[in-house]
Order: structure tokens, then sequence, then C-alpha cells
């Protein structure tokens, strides 16, 4: 469906936080569930045209959602109340790493660039969780995220991650 799917798959990504959420008594923050909602459902928009391409109504919906989510994330640095400095760098390889192959996508919409913005979404998650750290518990908890990026990069080239 074309609403449904892409809120349903984000919906459990949102449910997942929140779940995570539950562990530390933090279930006030319940609001947050609302970017993972977004990121996965752009991500899911864009996984549209995997076969066919011809999907750059749904790639411009993805770029504005994906803009949410990094409006998003720069304003939960306001309500945590930490410094621009120690998200900045974060967000700045998040966002390239999910615009630059979406840009490509758009650019030329066949399925093997819209598979690369795909597989750049999905492998992007471990940055927008490293953001999400950095603004809660700081820059080392992000870093610590981070490295986690190297192990995804070489499992993507082992497997579909699409």
């Amino acid at each position: 469906h074309v609403l449904f799917g892409p809120l349903t798959m984000g919906a459990c990504r949102g449910l997942n936080l929140l779940l995570g959420m539950s562990l530390f008594g933090e279930v006030s923050l319940w609001w947050m569930a609302v970017i993972p909602v977004l990121y996965i459902g752009a991500i899911t928009l864009v996984s549209r045209g995997e076969v066919n391409g011809h999907n750059r109504s749904h790639i411009t919906l993805a770029f504005f959602m994906y803009l949410l989510v990094i409006a998003s994330l720069w304003g939960l640095k306001y309500y945590a109340g930490i410094s621009f400095m120690y998200l900045i760098p974060f967000l700045v390889v998040f966002a390239s790493m999910v615009l630059i192959p979406l840009w490509r996508a758009y650019k030329n919409n066949s399925p093997a660039n819209i598979r690369k913005a795909v597989k750049a979404g999905v492998i992007s998650l471990i940055l927008l969780d490293a953001c999400i750290a950095v603004i809660f518990a700081g820059w080392t908890a992000g870093l610590s995220i981070v490295l986690l990026l190297p192990a995804s990069l070489f499992l993507a080239k082992q497997f579909a991650v699409t």
C-alpha cells in the first residue's frame, strides 16, 4: 500500500526504539519514535523502484522525509542541551551517506542506483543511532556505535541488504 506500507515499516522501527527506551524508563520521550518512522518510511518509499526504476516522485518525498529526520536530530540537540560541536560531525556524515546516493538515484533513476540508495539508507541506520546516542549520551557513545559501520559495510558486501 502506498501510504500504509512505509508507515508500517517505520512504525516497526519506532516501536523497536520505544522498546529499548522502556528498559531505562524513558518512555516519556515516546515522541522520538517519529524519527525512525520517518526514516524507515523514506527508505521504504525509495525501495519501490528497485525493480523497475521510475520512482522520482517517491525519491522526492523521501528526500523531504530525510530532511525532516535531519532537522529533528538538530532540534533534539536543543532539547538535550548539548553543543553543536559534538553533533555536527556525526550529522554531516549521516546526511552525506543518505543524501548523496539518493541524489544519484533521482538523477539517474535506474534500479541499480535505487538499490544503492536503499542500501545506503539501511546501513546509515547505524549513523542515525549514533547521532541519537551523541545527543543523549555523549560523543563517546556515538563513536562506539559508528565503530559498527565497518562491520556492516563488510557484511553488506557478503549479503543483499535490500
